[in-house]
């Protein structure tokens, strides 16, 4: 009579359901990335430390001759006094090193920067970290000051003025950070509230990139083909020793 025929193996599906888990995993860690927003300048300086940025640039603009030709960005204004945004410096006020500020043309406040001014920053090339402190008298209240890029916006708050002269002055630090080479920016704005009148100044502005890194399709590929490659070596059925194929073994 004939034998049996051996029952197939089944594909390995928890292979199969592991690889395309892993591949579903890496999906969505790219997806969840996102802008993050800092009000602490030691928490941002932490982050942009890593391995994974490259050269922290700071422009405090105390540099002979015209800093700003040589910053990693070009600053613009709508600005009540008019102008363009310029350096100024030995004005006797408080900044957060040296002497020197970004400032604008109003004499009349000193150089510095009056409530309602906005300034952007076009970076010439993507960035993924950028802060900077804005230096305000007392009567600054939270929410006053905001930066903002790739549609994520930070506030100043009671974090943000960490730093002061014990007269009256005061720095917020605001600061923004993507954390996906994909999320680079070129473009930052900082605003102020126009609904009550105050004088500002900006210093130590810093900017750092992330390295680039392999794009995350890559290992996607990668675990595709893992998975074509199972599919294609799985084990199939054996036929019984010494039976042609589709021939009954008989005595």
């Amino acid at each position: 009579m004939p034998h049996a025929q051996p029952t197939p193996r089944r594909p390995r599906l928890w292979l199969t359901a592991a690889l395309w888990g892993l591949s579903l995993s890496a999906i969505a860690g790219n997806a969840q990335a996102a802008m993050l927003g800092y009000t602490s300048g030691s928490s941002f300086d932490a982050a942009i430390a890593s391995s994974s940025y490259q050269a922290n640039t700071l422009v405090d603009f105390e540099a002979a001759g015209h800093p700003l030709g040589t910053a990693p960005w070009r600053a613009t204004g709508i600005l009540a006094a008019g102008g363009a945004p310029q350096t100024v410096a030995n004005s006797g006020l408080w900044t957060t090193s040296g002497v020197s500020f970004l400032g604008g043309a109003d004499i009349g406040n000193l150089g510095q920067f009056s409530s309602g001014d906005s300034l952007t920053f076009q970076l010439t090339q993507p960035t993924h970290a950028f802060g900077l402190y804005v230096i305000t008298g007392g009567d600054v209240i939270e929410g006053d000051l905001s930066l903002s890029a790739n549609g994520l916006t930070v506030n100043n708050g009671p974090q943000s003025q960490a730093l002061s002269d014990g007269q009256g002055s005061h720095a917020h630090f605001l600061g923004l950070r993507a954390d996906a080479f994909n999320d680079g920016f070129t473009t930052v704005s900082l605003t102020s509230n126009g609904g009550f009148f105050f004088v500002f100044a900006v210093d130590d502005v810093r900017s750092a990139a992330l390295s680039a890194v392999p794009e995350p399709t890559g290992a996607l590929l990668g675990l595709l083909g893992a998975i074509g490659t199972f599919a294609a070596t799985r084990p199939r059925a054996r036929r019984p020793h010494g039976t042609a194929a589709g021939t009954p073994h008989t005595h």
